[in-house]
């Protein structure tokens, strides 16, 4: 593609968020450096704050600041779901909170890099990837940094979590760069039509399953507010318990997955003793977490959460099928097709990332099955989006008979933003 040179209504370099200094607008090279270290930097800086407001309830009592410094620079490590070691056993369970914030930083360094690149007219892909690819080696070798400064006896984090942190801040500032306004009608041109909607379907249907797992983990949290309250009170109240809600509502993303994978079918486990699932859950010997609290306490799902999952899985299919409705009759399989390997993938990755392990002993196994729970998220939404597809076709086909009222003035035709790409690439 052209590369658009830079004109006089270009913004000033200068007017850049985040402090980008000025000889780094001239640079994309030299911009994405800045960007992905200063991420690093400010992750491990709210790492550090999130330590601190742990420790000060109990500052006048135990710890010390430069221990707690520390604490707070290896809980970023950990975010980085490289692994940790703890107290000499390893341990790979994370609190995603920390991770959806390292996640933030990076792709506002990506939109970032996007807005600059639209300033520099750059549009070549190898110079953008390049740029992606120099953003995270800086965060991660910010992070190599920080390894040794972190650890706190033996509690340390090692290589893995410089290896994740870059993988993390590759794919986070990949897609914040590739979905950025100025550079979006790009990709979605290079990638096709079909490959772009079947993308977008996905991760509506994702979306979907996680907004049922957040309203599924928000409706048992108030129907087991005491067994919560009186779990709160027994690991600490008042000010003293403040370390413990920090630490409940950075495990809450958790608890959304693990109850998307309980919509979906699988459920999850919390420890050797303990599977929650809707058709079967077994009770062991747990922490005293206040969100733990909020498991089920009978054996399998109410009618009230049966009606929660069906509700959620028809609606993750028909998300999914209202995007892809809009593509020619050639594409529409094609989009559907990357829909659900972009849905069971999605939430394979989501799934990892919400469970690990905890030593050795009872917690080693917590969180959902990656592969169970994507294997039946793709398998729900390739049914439905087949069922809704096909009702649709044989409804179209009627109308064309005659036999049924065709559709109403106003809808968009079959294959209305699949003309409109086309013509867009003629003009190119």
């Amino acid at each position: 593609m052209p590369v658009r040179a830079a004109t006089k209504t270009d913004p000033a370099p200068g007017a850049l968020p985040w402090g980008v200094p000025e000889a780094a607008t001239r640079s994309l090279w030299r911009a994405a450096a800045w960007t992905g270290a200063l991420a690093a930097v400010l992750g491990a800086g709210l790492g550090v704050v999130v330590a601190v407001l742990c420790w000060l309830p109990q500052a006048g009592v135990t710890g010390r600041p430069v221990s707690v410094l520390r604490a707070g620079l290896v809980a970023f490590l950990a975010a980085q779901h490289g692994g940790l070691t703890v107290a000499g056993v390893g341990a790979s369970f994370v609190p995603l909170g920390m991770t959806a914030l390292a996640v933030a930083l990076l792709w506002r360094a990506g939109r970032v890099l996007a807005e600059l690149a639209t300033r520099l007219g750059e549009r070549r892909v190898r110079v953008l990837a390049g740029a992606v690819a120099l953003q995270a080696v800086a965060y991660a070798l910010v992070c190599a940094l920080l390894v040794p400064i972190s650890a706190l006896g033996s509690t340390r984090a090692g290589l893995g979590s410089v290896l994740a942190g870059a993988v993390l801040a590759g794919c986070a500032a990949a897609a914040s760069l590739a979905t950025a306004p100025p550079l979006r009608a790009g990709v979605r041109r290079r990638l096709g039509g079909a490959v772009a909607a079947g993308l977008r379907a996905g991760a509506a249907a994702v979306v979907t399953y996680l907004a049922g797992g957040a309203v599924l983990l928000a409706g048992s949290l108030v129907a087991h507010a005491h067994r919560v309250t009186e779990l709160s009170r027994m690991v600490g109240g008042g000010v003293s318990g403040w370390p413990v809600l920090v630490l409940t509502l950075l495990t809450a993303p958790n608890g959304v997955i693990a109850g998307s994978a309980y919509l979906a079918g699988p459920g999850f486990a919390v420890g050797s003793g303990t599977s929650v699932g809707p058709l079967r859950t077994a009770h062991g010997t747990l922490p005293a977490f206040p969100l733990l609290g909020a498991l089920p306490d009978g054996h399998g799902a109410s009618a009230l959460g049966w009606a929660v999952i069906a509700l959620t899985v028809f609606g993750a299919g028909l998300a999914a099928t209202v995007v892809v409705v809009r593509r020619r009759p050639d594409r529409v399989a094609r989009a559907a097709a990357v829909a659900v390997v972009t849905a069971g993938v999605a939430m394979l990755v989501l799934a990892w990332a919400a469970g690990g392990a905890l030593g050795v002993d009872r917690l080693r196994t917590v969180g959902p099955s990656p592969w169970r729970v994507a294997g039946m998220v793709a398998g729900q939404v390739a049914v439905l989006m087949a069922v809704l597809l096909g009702a649709r076709a044989l409804r179209r086909r009627m109308a064309a008979s005659g036999r049924v009222t065709p559709s109403v003035a106003g809808d968009d035709p079959d294959g209305a933003e699949d003309a409109a790409e086309d013509a867009a690439e003629a003009e190119l």
